[in-house]
């Protein structure tokens, strides 16, 4: 579970609504900020990180869904 600022990536804002299908996935909500804590994951066009302020709602996303702050 990310929880130490050094391995902030990148933030970056929700553009579309997403929910999780699996335990590992992140959702959130258009508007949220997402702090990405990992930009290599098994598959290229998704990404890890966590919402801004909660630390314990982490998971793998799709970066399709969020845009660079």
């Amino acid at each position: 579970m990310p929880t130490h600022p050094e391995k902030f990536v990148d933030a970056k804002r929700v553009i579309y609504d997403c929910d999780a299908d699996r335990p590992d996935e992140l959702s959130f909500k258009e508007g949220e900020i997402i702090i990405v804590v990992n930009e290599k994951t098994e598959d290229d066009d998704w990404v890890e990180g966590y919402v801004e302020g909660h630390p314990g709602r982490h998971g793998v996303f799709p970066s399709s869904f969020v845009q660079i702050i």
